[in-house]
């Protein structure tokens, strides 16, 4: 684990163009996720979450209708645009 004085050094001894970023990355570590982007993460999650309950119940539908229709095929029902069976 690495102590404040190894923390000191590491900083003393950055690049000058690297201190802003560095420190952009030290604060977000001090005050962590603020409440509102927080509330802003668990929102995407949520929709992101519903989209794919869609997509796997959109897919679902697709493998059932693939399936019925294959079936229709070899029953001899004709094929999927309404013509004989080829034989």
């Amino acid at each position: 684990m690495a102590t404040r004085e190894q923390l000191h050094q590491l900083v003393s001894s950055l690049p000058e163009d690297t201190l802003d970023p560095a420190y952009t990355v030290l604060m977000q570590l001090q005050t962590g996720i603020s409440p509102e982007r927080a509330a802003g993460l668990e929102h995407f999650r949520q929709a992101q979450e519903r989209v794919h309950e869609r997509m796997q119940e959109r897919m679902r539908e697709m493998v059932e209708l693939l399936a019925s229709r294959t079936v229709e095929r070899r029953g001899g029902a004709g094929s999927l645009l309404g013509a004989a069976p080829v034989r």
